[in-house]
């Protein structure tokens, strides 16, 4: 058989050739994926402008317009909802991959009336002990726990929600027996979400000595700060005993740690006791109880 002769040029030029599609197939690949990117892009704020919502981002040299001056907060600022989160026409649905609610459930909680009663229009989370085996529970822990050892099982519902390796751009933890007007947390999430690259830290303020501490019945985290919050290291057996101060106490000094300053620091909105309740709520016709205290003897 004869060997066809192949020169030393003609290998140059088929590597030439070779490289030269790679590197187009390379940008062919490359430009599809910033395509993408362009179009999910549009496609989110047609969305928003679809619903005539708009931006509620507030840019960081106009965080000040929002501050609430408060001597008792020694790092970060106390901040209020703009104007534009009342009376809106949105509704908390049309945020529904925007936030997370995690909800810590106890056996003696009606899983299926807070699912399907009360939020089957919130994007909520059930977390249910070991051993709870109900079909309402969207995860179980490792461990059961009770009354007296809730700052544990706080611990152990968040570590969990870090290892996941996604942040919502709201992040919130509601117990059983919160009791929520949805036009406000419509607002509430999009003004949260809208700015998710700030430490926004919402809920019902305690006071303590490395910072704020929210109430456990509803509070509620920024995407950064929830970043901020997975990178550092919690121990789940010191600190205070009640699991929501116990949160509090140890976001802060995770926060403290970074030594943020300024609007970088957290930025402090707290619940305006009207529209987020607690345990009970009675009106015209209406008359409701929940969590502990509506047990059945």
């Amino acid at each position: 058989m004869q060997r066809i002769p192949f020169s030393k040029s003609k290998v140059l030029i088929v590597v030439f050739i070779i490289f030269v599609c790679y590197i187009n197939i390379r940008a062919f690949i490359y430009l599809e994926e910033y395509a993408k990117v362009i179009r999910n892009i549009y496609d989110d704020e047609k969305a928003e402008i679809n619903r005539g919502l708009g931006s509620w981002k507030i840019p960081k040299e106009s965080i000040m317009s929002i501050v609430v001056p408060d001597s008792r907060i020694q790092r970060g600022f106390q901040i209020k909802l703009p104007k534009k989160t009342e009376g809106n026409n949105g509704k908390v649905y049309e945020l529904y991959n925007d936030y997370i609610i995690l909800v810590p459930m106890s056996k003696y909680e009606d899983v299926d009336f807070f699912k399907n009663f009360l939020h089957n229009d919130l994007n909520i989370f059930i977390v249910c002990d070991k051993d709870d085996f109900r079909a309402g529970c969207d995860a179980n822990l490792d461990s059961n726990y009770s009354y007296t050892t809730l700052r544990e099982k706080t611990h152990d519902m968040f570590s969990k929600y870090c290892m996941l390796g996604r942040t919502h751009n709201m992040v919130a933890k509601m117990d059983f027996d919160a009791i929520i007007n949805k036009d406000y947390l419509f607002g509430l999430t999009k003004f949260i979400s809208d700015n998710k690259e700030k430490r926004i830290y919402y809920g019902n303020p305690f006071f303590r000595k490395n910072g704020v501490a929210m109430g456990g019945n509803f509070y509620a985290l920024s995407k950064q700060l929830m970043k901020d919050f997975c990178s550092c290291e919690h121990s789940r057996s010191s600190g205070a005993l009640a699991e929501d101060l116990w949160f509090g106490e140890t976001l802060n000094n995770c926060i403290i740690q970074k030594n943020f300053s300024g609007t970088d620091a957290i930025l402090h909105l707290f619940n305006n006791q009207d529209k987020i309740l607690h345990k009970v709520y009675s009106s015209n016709g209406v008359s409701l109880s929940l969590g502990r205290q509506a047990l059945k003897s």
